[in-house]
């Protein structure tokens, strides 16, 4: 449930938004157990319009509960070290006209993350591949930047934008999911006790720039849409735990495990009337940093197929989709879609098998 009250002061060109929110969830799971999870939060927003200039705060509370488990929002460097605790988090950002069709923007924003019922309680297994709980998992923290720059474009009969941005995130008491020793040895689960468990890994920093382009224009007969997008970013692992860096692989990586440095997006689409065909390509850079459970095969002989995979996989995956669509009217439209049109075979983190070519007849209808 949500109660959310907005008053517009047109005099002074500023809007308050105030609300709060409540959520209860009730699991009854094989792989959990039974648990009950309440949520409460409240929020206050300020947005001022001076001129060219958009200024925009806001404050946050939350307060979270699993079963007899209590937390609050705070922002701690330790979680739970100190008497004191920040009951809000908040965030702020500025959008400036700089000049025609060129706009600056900047933001700040603090963020706070429960773990969820999965991360704490889930125990099961996939083949022989353990999952452990982990009951003393603590939230984590974290606050992220960003700088950027909007520029509209008008060239012939195209027009569009182009939007570059740099963002820098940081993160403190991290959830990740990790391989180690969680059980015992005489572990009625595995023989070993070996599996992964979501553990507070320590501190990260994330940093990157990411650019895209949007445009309309004339082709011919055609009115052809393009969308792309890049992103490059530096996953840097902070934490000082000699024991989790050596358990990676490479061991003692800088890199944060299972992210890719580098992602391309790409979509072209032709409308002729009311029929339209579109494709689309994405790229994902090879994860340089997993667990060393994947390398050594401790786990699985299937393990072993996993870091071949790998080996002749350096550079990364991608995927190209398609479509063909057809408006009837202004109200309804059929599409004929078409997901991984070459069947390419790819694991983007190991384990995760991508999905294989597949063929979707879609109808809208829309009022």
């Amino acid at each position: 449930g949500e109660y959310q009250f907005q008053r517009e002061m047109k005099k002074i060109h500023a809007t308050i938004t105030a609300g709060f929110v409540t959520i209860e969830d009730k699991v009854n799971s094989v792989l959990y157990n039974n648990h009950k999870g309440i949520n409460n939060a409240g929020y206050l927003q300020f947005d001022k319009k001076f001129h060219k200039l958009s200024f925009s705060l806001g404050l946050r509370g939350e307060y979270y509960s699993i079963d007899t488990t209590k937390s609050y929002s705070n922002f701690n460097d330790k979680i739970g070290t100190k008497d004191y605790k920040t009951p809000v988090i908040f965030r702020t950002g500025l959008n400036y006209e700089l000049f025609k069709a060129t706009w600056l923007r900047t933001s700040y924003g603090q963020g706070f993350r429960y773990p969820t019922i999965g991360e704490k309680y889930i125990e099961t297994n996939v083949g022989s591949v353990f999952i452990y709980p982990n009951d003393s998992l603590q939230p984590e923290t974290g606050w992220s930047a960003e700088f950027g720059i909007k520029q509209g474009i008008k060239i012939g009969n195209w027009l569009g934008y182009i939007d570059v941005a740099g963002f820098y995130t940081r993160y403190k008491n991290m959830m990740e999911f990790t391989f180690g020793q969680y059980g015992t040895i005489i572990d009625p689960l595995h023989e070993y006790g070996l599996g992964f468990q979501s553990q507070n890994i320590g501190n990260a920093t994330i940093s990157g720039i990411d650019a895209s382009i949007v445009g309309r224009g004339k082709l011919g007969p055609f009115t052809m849409n393009v969308l792309a997008g890049f992103t490059a970013m530096n996953p840097v692992d902070d934490n000082t735990d000699s024991l989790y860096n050596e358990l990676k692989s490479p061991p003692f990586s800088k890199f944060l495990k299972y992210r890719s440095q580098y992602m391309a997006k790409a979509d072209v689409e032709l409308v002729y009337k009311k029929y339209a065909l579109g494709i689309s390509y994405r790229y994902t850079s090879f994860v340089k940093a997993v667990d060393s459970a994947f390398v050594d095969s401790l786990l699985s002989p299937a393990f072993k197929s996993v870091e071949l995979w790998r080996q002749q996989h350096p550079y990364g995956d991608f995927f190209i989709d398609g479509r063909f669509s057809y408006e009837v009217n202004n109200y309804s439209k059929i599409a004929f879609i078409c997901k991984n049109v070459f069947n390419r075979v790819a694991m983007i983190r190991p384990g995760d098998i991508a999905p294989p070519r597949s063929f979707v007849l879609q109808y809208t209808l829309s009022f």
